[in-house]
């Protein structure tokens, strides 16, 4: 679905709860957008199924600004109806958006990533596309000190990492589940904490397809507590601390290669 190619600009800062409908995409973030509110109460942005959301070039769209300012992201699509975070030069996704047929294409790291910051535990990204990003060094999806769950989604051609985790004083503890994570430039998944803290990345990571990483399927910087179960990982582990205390079990590891 592509709601009719209306195309409705967005950018800047968001400070109420707003939805982004079928029949206003695709949206265009032609600037970075910053979503939450100016109290303590949550706001949310609420994503229809089949909304189609393109970034131009750098952009990146924010959710919540610490517990000060805590915001929700509810993006569930189905999964015949997904809902698309991708670049500006994909047509494949809302049609020819920027007007040039096939004078461009979409390529990994055209945008920069959806941030689920501390203050977003409950946001949801279910049945969701997210492609072509990573332009921010951060991957296509970066969760910071967050909890949110991210499912049944696929994440895929980041120039760099497909969902990047970091905790520093509070812990993410994100739920990813049934996810396909693949064709990514570095790492599946990567997290990131602090070496001799007693602040660990934790959650679930259940039930995800990760495959065709330039480097590792998964790489663990720091401290990591979090349940790893019943993944099919191509690549590989990489632990870079003998810290935390992660639990694995029921994984299925191939294509290692060079990899130890």
């Amino acid at each position: 679905p592509s709601g009719g190619f209306a195309a409705t600009s967005v950018g800047g800062r968001i400070s109420t709860d707003t939805t982004w409908t079928l029949s206003g995409s695709p949206y265009i973030v032609t600037s970075s957008v910053q979503f939450y509110g100016t109290t303590s109460t949550p706001i949310t942005l609420t994503i229809e199924p089949g909304v189609v959301v393109k970034f131009q070039t750098g952009t990146y769209l924010q959710i919540a600004n610490g517990t000060n300012y805590p915001a929700v992201l509810s993006a569930a699509g189905t999964a015949g109806v997904p809902i698309i975070f991708t670049s500006y030069k994909d047509d494949t996704a809302g049609g020819d958006t920027n007007g040039d047929g096939s004078a461009t294409s979409p390529a990994p790291g055209n945008w920069n990533y959806v941030s689920l910051w501390q203050g977003s535990s409950s946001s949801l990204l279910d049945h969701t596309e997210v492609r072509y990003g990573g332009g921010g060094g951060q991957g296509n999806i970066y969760v910071y000190e967050s909890s949110p769950a991210i499912q049944n989604s696929v994440i895929t051609q980041s120039s760099n990492i497909g969902i990047s985790i970091f905790t520093q004083t509070v812990s993410s503890a994100p739920n990813i589940l049934n996810n396909q994570i693949l064709q990514n430039s570095t790492y599946g998944i990567k997290t990131q904490s602090t070496y001799t803290g007693t602040t660990p990345v934790s959650g679930l990571i259940q039930g995800n397809t990760i495959s065709s990483s330039g480097q590792y399927g998964m790489y663990f910087d720091g401290v990591i507590s979090s349940t790893i179960q019943s993944n099919q990982i191509a690549q590989g582990f990489y632990f870079t601390s003998a810290n935390g205390s992660p639990v694995l079990t029921g994984n299925q590891i191939t294509d290692l290669g060079s990899v130890t």
